[in-house]
């Protein structure tokens, strides 16, 4: 079950993995600002995942500048910084132990904040769709997002899923790739032909990590491909351990937009010095963020 204000859709570019760093800023509704060098993990034309040991609210609006790639830029191509806003659509705890600090995502959506957030920083934002430019069109969230009972990772990991044919006797085994994960469950694509409150066999061999589960909800994403959510039903996944999957990389291709949700069920989208040197709208070019 989604929230009021949310809505999912999915991303129209596939994310980069990308070693950058960028300055973030985020208005308070008290009128007093925060600012952060966030270190910038994935990229693509219309959203960024980033680690920060700044928390940010879900559904507010952030300022970020950095030295983004000029083939994924919508405009300003050929000056050495990019200026825009993001939409924050999770902020989870980092999923590496030994960090302190936060894994960001946020959805872009301009370089000038709407006439309201002047007005009221504190205001809360969803997205309502893409504009033709490939950033994400935005308007007033009834009420603030609330948490996840669980955070959620955006992982692409290799797992096994079995459903068990209950009129044949048979078991059906398929291997998919995870959207992401959390310790109550995981979303993934796969080619298993599993309804709504079908149960199955969850298998992570990497992490030595078995349970069964219960979809919660099913998506047909391609002609041969669905996408499952699934709940685990007897064991909790180890999410403490996620940085120990060398290979495991953001998830590419769907992003959940709208922020988080309190169900477990719903539907889920370079380094630079400070070029301000103190305030963060000197020379950058933010239109009174």
């Amino acid at each position: 079950m989604q929230n009021e204000n949310t809505e999912h859709v999915q991303r129209s570019q596939p994310r980069l993995a990308i070693d950058l760093e960028a300055i973030v800023q985020a208005k308070e509704a008290d009128g007093s600002s925060w600012k952060e060098i966030a270190t910038v993990t994935t990229i693509s034309r219309n959203g960024a995942g980033f680690s920060s040991p700044q928390p940010c609210n879900v559904g507010r609006l952030v300022a970020l500048v950095l030295q983004m790639p000029p083939d994924l830029r919508v405009y300003d191509k050929k000056k050495e910084l990019y200026p825009i806003l993001g939409l924050v659509q999770y902020c989870n705890p980092s999923r590496i132990p030994e960090e302190e600090g936060y894994d960001i995502g946020v959805a872009f959506v301009g370089k000038k904040p709407p006439a309201s957030h002047e007005e009221n920083p504190g205001l809360h934002y969803r997205i309502t769709g893409m504009a033709k430019n490939g950033l994400w069109n935005i308007t007033e969230a009834v009420t603030a997002f609330k948490p996840r009972r669980f955070p959620r990772y955006s992982m692409s990991l290799q797992v096994g899923v079995s459903l068990l044919q209950k009129e044949t006797r048979s078991v059906v085994k398929n291997t998919a790739t995870t959207r992401d994960i959390s310790i109550g469950g995981a979303s993934l694509k796969c080619k298993l032909d599993a309804n709504v409150g079908d149960k199955v066999k969850f298998a992570c061999e990497k992490l030595d990590f078995y349970s069964l589960a219960i979809v919660r909800n099913r998506e047909d994403v391609e002609s041969d491909e669905t996408l499952l959510r699934l709940e685990f039903l007897d064991s909790e996944f180890p999410v403490d351990k996620l940085h120990l999957v060398k290979e495991a990389k953001p998830a590419p291709a769907v992003i959940a937009v709208g922020g988080s949700y309190d169900a477990e069920t719903s539907d889920e989208p370079d380094a630079i010095d400070d070029p301000t040197d103190g305030e963060f709208e000197v020379e950058v070019e933010v239109v009174q963020f």
